[in-house]
């Protein structure tokens, strides 16, 4: 009987040590966060980013990359489309950059999880929407959300995992300035019906929510 006293007793010790572990992990899971504002290729920045080869951007980001260097999330909103020549590169109020604006504000900036609903993300119409999303789904950031190229992809949540703890990214805008693209093609804040069914699946399937409000 005394020895299977003294099991019991070493049972519930391992079992607490395990609880105390699980708890020790929870309470040092942590991410640090880094939150950025509009990133808008106006024409001088356009300007200042050419060179003989093409562009970069990489350099405007230099000076305070280091502020944020350990941050495991950086989000950025990309404030108009990334959709190259064939849109015409243009600044305000019709905005446009080059694919190498996306591109820059990954490796230099450091963005990882990008807004894409803004009242610019219109400017060239539904095409170059597509096309600004095919850019940053080849760059694989985190996380991507604001504008769809279709009613399917706008009911889709972005989730992504770090350091144990799961996210999900929505993002929404008070706008859109080319009231000619689809309705799926930005999420708008002011549809309350779509607002509320991806905060409400986001909640459930994350331990995180974070959301973008433009």
């Amino acid at each position: 009987i005394q020895e299977k006293i003294q099991d019991n007793a070493t049972n519930a010790d391992n079992i607490d040590s395990a609880l105390t572990d699980d708890e020790a992990v929870a309470k040092t899971s942590t991410v640090h966060f880094a939150a950025m504002g509009d990133m808008l290729a106006h024409d001088t920045i356009i300007a200042n980013a050419k060179t003989d080869s093409g562009y970069n951007f990489q350099k405007f980001f230099t000076n305070i990359r280091p502020s944020y260097q350990s941050a495991d999330v950086v989000f950025c909103n990309q404030e108009g489309l990334s959709a190259g020549e064939k849109w015409g590169i243009s600044g305000y109020p019709s905005f446009n950059a080059p694919t190498q604006f996306s591109e820059d504000l990954q490796d230099g900036a450091g963005c990882n999880l990008i807004n894409l609903a803004n009242n610019h993300m219109g400017d060239k119409g539904t095409d170059a929407i597509n096309v600004t999303l095919d850019v940053w789904s080849k760059l694989n950031p985190l996380g991507i959300s604001g504008a769809n190229k279709s009613a399917d992809d706008q009911k889709k949540i972005s989730y992504f995992s770090k350091n144990g703890i799961k996210f999900s990214f929505l993002a929404f805008a008070d706008f859109n300035n080319n009231a000619s693209t689809p309705s799926y093609a930005v999420n708008i804040y002011h549809d309350t019906a779509l607002v509320e069914s991806l905060v409400t699946e986001a909640r459930a399937n994350s331990d995180v929510v974070i959301v973008s409000m433009h």
